[in-house]
């Protein structure tokens, strides 16, 4: 058993598989959903999700040590194929992004001026922030990822960082740079790189997440935004290891003449880059 939300009709197949039911039958029971049901008093999982999976089984619905559940980290990326390796946390990645971002700007500073660069900027707090504040978010280690692809693909709705834009740590490098050598590392970067989704799986499955999804079906069904929908992953410090990547999505990214925000789309499935045997 796999919970699997690479799409919505993957994430029908998987609760049917899940809760020995027709794809078609949770969908029919989800469209049985009034929008005033289960409406949230104090808690998303007690209030909604927990209580709306079991209306949909019939049953109640506890967690599953077998299976797996799927996952899906976003970034960008010059060689997806670099994440056969897994997905490094935070603490354990810090080096290789300032490593990785040096040969784009070897034209303005030397290999010398580059580590001097570093020193002053994380000296400096990446720019003058708070050292409460570098260390607050150095805390969260990650690595990250959303339950549902939509949540990625859509940042402005769900209120998510857009991590196919740029990285957290990129952009505060990059404006560090800027106005020190008056050259866009964030410009460079984008360029040299491409958005992706690393899709990873999970030992398990949970009933919150089977909750989310349902929750998820129904907000596509009554066309309202996946705000607050997704029960985002955290690895807290742990590497997400070779053999949970599965594969990389590459993300569609069309800038618009006069849109702020970019739109980004799924790539085809003969794009995708399988990541092991």
């Amino acid at each position: 058993m796999k919970l699997d939300c690479e799409t919505p009709e993957l994430v029908a197949q998987s609760l049917g598989a899940i809760l020995r039911m027709e794809a078609a039958q949770v969908h029919s029971r989800i469209c049985e959903i009034k929008k005033s049901d289960f409406e949230i008093n104090t808690c998303t999982v007690t209030d909604r999700w927990l209580p709306m999976l079991n209306t949909i089984a019939g049953r109640k619905v506890s967690d599953l040590e077998v299976g797996q559940t799927c996952w899906f980290h976003a970034t960008r990326a010059k060689d997806f194929s670099s994440f056969r390796q897994g997905i490094l946390p935070l603490p354990k990645n810090v080096s290789r992004i300032w490593d990785m971002l040096y040969p784009l700007v070897t034209d303005c500073v030397t290999l010398d001026g580059w580590k001097e660069f570093r020193r002053e900027t994380v000296a400096d707090n990446y720019g003058g922030h708070s050292a409460m504040v570098v260390k607050a978010w150095m805390a969260n280690e990650g690595p990250y990822a959303f339950l549902f692809t939509g949540s990625a693909l859509e940042p402005k709705d769900s209120g998510n960082h857009d991590y196919f834009a740029t990285a957290e740590l990129i952009e505060w490098i990059a404006i560090c740079f800027e106005r020190r050598f008056r050259v866009s590392l964030h410009d460079r970067h984008h360029a040299a790189t491409q958005p992706g989704l690393i899709k990873f799986w999970t030992p398990g499955i949970k009933a919150v997440h089977l909750g989310a999804a349902v929750d998820f079906l129904l907000h596509r069904h009554l066309g309202w935004s996946i705000s607050n929908v997704d029960p985002c992953f955290s690895a807290d410090g742990q590497q997400v290891m070779p053999a949970q990547v599965i594969k990389a999505i590459p993300i569609l990214e069309y800038i618009r003449t006069f849109g702020k925000h970019p739109v980004y789309s799924v790539s085809p499935v003969e794009a995708h880059v399988l990541l092991r045997e």
